[in-house]
């Protein structure tokens, strides 16, 4: 019905009527070649570190536009604008830390990563007669 009170509007004022669908043309977006496997964590994370960078610059540029607007202005609820843009970038900046965390982390989870650690357990318990039996043995093996 919006359709149908744009054109009654259009015809009131005397004025063309446009949709907006004329005005905007709706492309079909192609289909993301998004990887799976292995490979889609690092995708992914990769996505997000992108995006996470992004909003930062993003947001860096819109906090310098409202603080010369509030500055301009003088107005306290620019300057609040301002405080809140600035509590959300730095939102956005330690989120991209914990990406790092977190990319640690899956990393240190992840099966396939090689590992330095070595853990070698080989307890034998011996009381000190067998401890004896067990030297006086390998004296005589290494006599022969």
């Amino acid at each position: 019905m919006p359709t149908d009170i744009s054109k009654n509007i259009a015809e009131v004022l005397d004025a063309d009527y446009t949709s907006i669908t004329d005005l905007v043309p709706i492309e079909d977006e192609e289909p993301l070649d998004i990887p799976t496997g292995p490979e889609a964590q690092n995708y992914d994370l990769e996505v997000a570190r992108t995006t996470l960078h992004e909003l930062l610059n993003k947001g860096k540029k819109a906090i310098d536009k409202s603080l010369n607007l509030a500055e301009a202005s003088e107005s306290p609820r620019s300057f609040e604008v301002v405080q809140q843009l600035i509590t959300t970038v730095s939102g956005v900046a330690m989120d991209l830390v914990n990406l790092h965390q977190k990319r640690v982390y899956i990393e240190k989870k992840d099966p396939n990563t090689p590992t330095n650690q070595t853990n070698i357990q080989n307890n034998m318990y011996l009381t000190p007669v067998e401890m004896l039996t067990l030297a006086k043995e390998s004296l005589k093996l290494e006599g022969e």
